[in-house]
């Protein structure tokens, strides 16, 4: 488990569609949130889904999207933690060194198919996604501008306000979410699970 806390000393970092922890191998597979300070205003968290904006995409992208892979790295991870800890003190616990050698970069295809459901849906990691693999810089650049612009249409999202003590559960496979950040400097926390996943795939779970 682990605890979110914003507020003065502390600003949110997370208000930016993504899906968690895309830089790991096997990313999580559900998260579940609970929130356990409410500001008076703001603080909202925001869900996409992926399912639907792949459906929404003409044929001719779904056809060239599909089977396309990403870079993914703990670059933005790293920062924010450093941020939060102070250069010093991550220096001293060596925290660069250690996350880099247990999470090197890694591959995951744009369009994940959902393990249960064989649904194709855009898997989007947001600051942790790097590069797509076999484009030039430029070209890649320009489509993940694209995804990133064509997920952020609200009639694929939904949003939620808080109330104290509310829980949310949400499938990491299909959906994208945010925190919306707008109660800065007020002070929310929330409390986070998330469950083990295996690794993502596109097509046929049998050729993995």
């Amino acid at each position: 488990m682990g605890v979110i806390r914003d507020g003065p000393d502390s600003p949110p970092q997370a208000d930016n569609w993504h899906t968690d922890v895309t830089w790991s191998a096997e990313p999580p597979r559900f998260a579940l949130l609970r929130s356990t300070l409410v500001p008076d205003r703001g603080g909202d968290t925001m869900w996409g889904s992926m399912t639907a904006a792949y459906r929404a995409l003409s044929p001719a992208v779904r056809a060239f999207l599909d089977g396309l892979e990403v870079e993914h790295d703990c670059d933005s991870f790293l920062e924010g933690a450093v941020q939060k800890l102070g250069a010093e003190a991550a220096s001293n616990l060596k925290l660069d060194e250690k996350l880099r050698a247990a999470y090197p970069t890694v591959r995951h295809p744009l369009i994940r198919t959902h393990p249960d459901t064989g649904e194709n849906a855009i898997y989007f990691g947001g600051h942790f996604m790097k590069r797509i693999v076999g484009l030039e810089p430029i070209e890649s650049d320009a489509v993940l501008r694209m995804v990133a612009a064509h997920i952020d249409q609200p009639r694929f999202h939904c949003r939620w306000s808080w109330t104290e003590g509310d829980l949310a559960i949400w499938d990491e496979a299909a959906t994208v979410h945010r925190a919306i950040s707008d109660h800065f400097p007020r002070e929310r926390e929330v409390r986070r699970v998330t469950v083990d996943g295996d690794r993502p795939f596109h097509g046929s779970a049998a050729a993995r």
